[in-house]
C-alpha cells in the first residue's frame, strides 16, 4: 500500500479555511488564555487529539465542534500524562548534573576549579542527557501518533511498535519534527493567538502521519480545491 503524502499546506492554513473556524479559533484561544486553571489547557490539548483524528480519517471538517467535553479532557489529560512520563527523565537527569557538580568536588584544584578529569564527566553527562533528552521528544511524538491510532493510554509506551514506526517513516517524521518546530517559532511570535494556530497544525500533522495507507486502487483527494471549482 502506498504511504499518502503530506500536505503542509494543508496543516498550516486548513484553520482559516472552514465554515465557523473564527469561533473555534476564540474558543481555542481562550482555553490558552486560562492553561493556569489547568482544566482549560487539558481541554485544550483533548481538542488537538480530536483534531488530529479527523485530519487523519479525511474528516470534514477538521476543526471539531466544541463537544464531547468528557472526551476531551480523557484524551488531553492522558496526553499530558504521558508528555509528564517522556519529559520527567530529563529532568532528573539534568538535575543529576547540577547536584553532581559537588559530587566532582574530588576533582577540582585547589582553588576551586574543576580538574580536566572533573570538566570532563561534567560534559560527558550533559551530553547523555541532551542525548536522552532528543531522542525522548522523537518517541514522544511518535507515540502521540500511535495514540492518535489506536487511542488507548498503553499506545503512549509500545515502544516495540514505536520504534518500527519511526523506523520505517524516518523521512517523514524528521520533516514533521521540523515543521512542528518552526510553527512553534512562529507561533510564539504571537503569544496565544500564535500558539493557538501553531497547536492546530501540530494536531493535523499528527493526524497525517496517523493516516492508513491508501489501497492502490484508492486516488488521493484533494481536500482544498482551487478558488472557484
Amino acid at each position: 500500500m502506498e504511504k499518502r503524502a503530506l500536505n503542509f499546506e494543508a496543516a498550516l492554513t486548513f484553520m482559516f479555511r472552514e465554515e465557523g473556524w473564527v469561533s473555534k479559533y476564540l474558543i481555542g484561544f481562550l482555553m490558552l488564555l486560562f492553561f493556569w486553571l489547568l482544566l482549560p489547557f487539558i481541554i485544550l490539548m483533548g481538542y488537538i487529539i480530536a483534531i488530529a483524528r479527523r485530519s487523519s480519517r479525511d474528516q470534514q471538517p477538521t476543526l471539531p465542534p466544541w463537544e464531547a467535553w468528557g472526551e476531551l479532557i480523557t484524551d488531553g489529560f492522558l496526553y499530558l500524562f504521558a508528555v509528564f512520563a517522556y519529559t520527567l527523565p530529563i529532568y532528573v537527569l539534568f538535575a543529576c548534573a547540577v547536584i553532581g557538580i559537588g559530587a566532582i568536588d574530588t576533582f577540582s584544584t585547589p582553588t576551586g576549579d574543576l580538574t580536566p578529569i572533573g570538566l570532563a564527566l561534567w560534559c560527558l553527562w550533559l551530553i547523555v542527557a541532551f542525548l536522552f533528552g532528543l531522542v525522548s521528544m522523537i518517541f514522544l511524538n511518535v507515540a502521540v501518533v500511535n495514540f492518535v491510532r489506536k487511542g488507548t493510554f498503553r499506545s503512549f509506551f509500545e515502544f516495540g511498535e514505536l520504534y518500527r514506526d519511526f523506523r520505517d517513516n524516518l523521512g517523514r517524521y524528521g520533516i514533521v519534527i521540523l515543521i512542528l518546530a518552526g510553527a512553534s517559532m512562529l507561533g510564539s511570535f504571537l503569544p496565544f493567538i500564535g500558539t493557538v494556530w501553531s497547536q492546530y497544525a501540530v494536531g493535523h500533522l499528527y493526524g497525517q502521519l496517523a493516516a492508513p495507507p491508501m489501497h492502490p486502487t484508492e486516488s488521493p483527494v484533494e481536500r482544498f480545491p482551487p478558488e472557484g471549482v
